[in-house]
């Protein structure tokens, strides 16, 4: 088997680089896509001033709060995995 020279797969230390790099790059992708169209002016030159409802404002704390809920739940789960791997591990060696 071929040894990659930037092989991520298999090393810890490569993958929270890569995960933060990742999110960067969508957050930025994302952020061009929105927000740079919304300032660029109309076909009649003028530039529109905007102010989200409060109805808006509601539902981004509600998905913003749904996001940070399911985020919650799938990690308590994966902690306690990881903990006995590692405990699995420790007796297996030591």
């Amino acid at each position: 088997m071929e040894k990659c020279t930037f092989c991520v797969q298999r090393s810890r230390e490569g993958r929270n680089p890569a995960c933060i790099f990742l999110f960067l790059g969508i957050w930025i992708e994302k952020g061009i896509g929105l927000i740079v169209p919304g300032l660029v002016p109309s076909p009649l030159g003028e530039v529109v001033d905007y102010a989200p409802s409060w109805v808006e404002i509601c539902v981004t704390l509600g998905i913003l709060a749904l996001g940070i809920f399911v985020v919650t739940m799938l990690v308590k789960p994966a902690l306690k995995i990881e903990q006995r791997f590692e405990s699995y591990n420790r007796s297996e060696t030591g």
